[in-house]
């Protein structure tokens, strides 16, 4: 965890901004907004809704904001969901997780498979070179996969 400067305030509480009480919810907009038109159904998420969607991106894949924008609106029954609640909230999920895995938690929301961005207090590069090491995991582990099958 990062030190705080001497006189200087604490950061958000991360923990408490995932624990909001709030639920998602779909409004009809009564004017354009973000480029979304006006009488379109938008999505207003809270993060745990967008947690939940980040856990099941697979192992090894990256997902833009803008695809799971367009997947969570659907699974809400709404044309769109708004792009600065989703921005707001992927910071939260990802630096949520990012504490809990430097205090050693087992298991964390996977964010650096939706987050590419270096908007949160984590850094950009540890995102990108996680990603690059997952990726040689993949090659080496689909390289043995091939061995296995040649040879049983």
């Amino acid at each position: 965890m990062r030190k705080q400067p001497s006189g200087s305030k604490p950061g958000p509480d991360w923990e408490a901004r995932f624990n909001c009480n709030r639920q998602p919810e779909v409004k009809v907009l009564d004017k354009a907004f973000a480029g979304i038109p006006a009488g379109a159904r938008m999505l207003v998420v809270t993060p745990s809704v967008v947690d939940a969607a980040v856990a099941e991106i697979p192992f090894g894949a990256v997902v833009e904001a803008a695809i799971l924008r367009r997947s969570l609106a659907a699974s809400h029954d709404a044309e769109y969901m708004c792009p600065v609640t989703t921005g707001i909230a992927l910071r939260v999920v990802a630096e949520r997780a990012y504490l809990r895995m430097q205090a050693g938690a087992d298991s964390v929301t996977p964010f650096w498979r939706a987050i590419d961005s270096p908007t949160f207090e984590g850094s950009r590069g540890w995102i990108l070179s996680t990603r690059d090491r997952l990726q040689q995991y993949l090659k080496e582990y689909h390289r043995c996969a091939d061995l296995a099958k040649r040879f049983s």
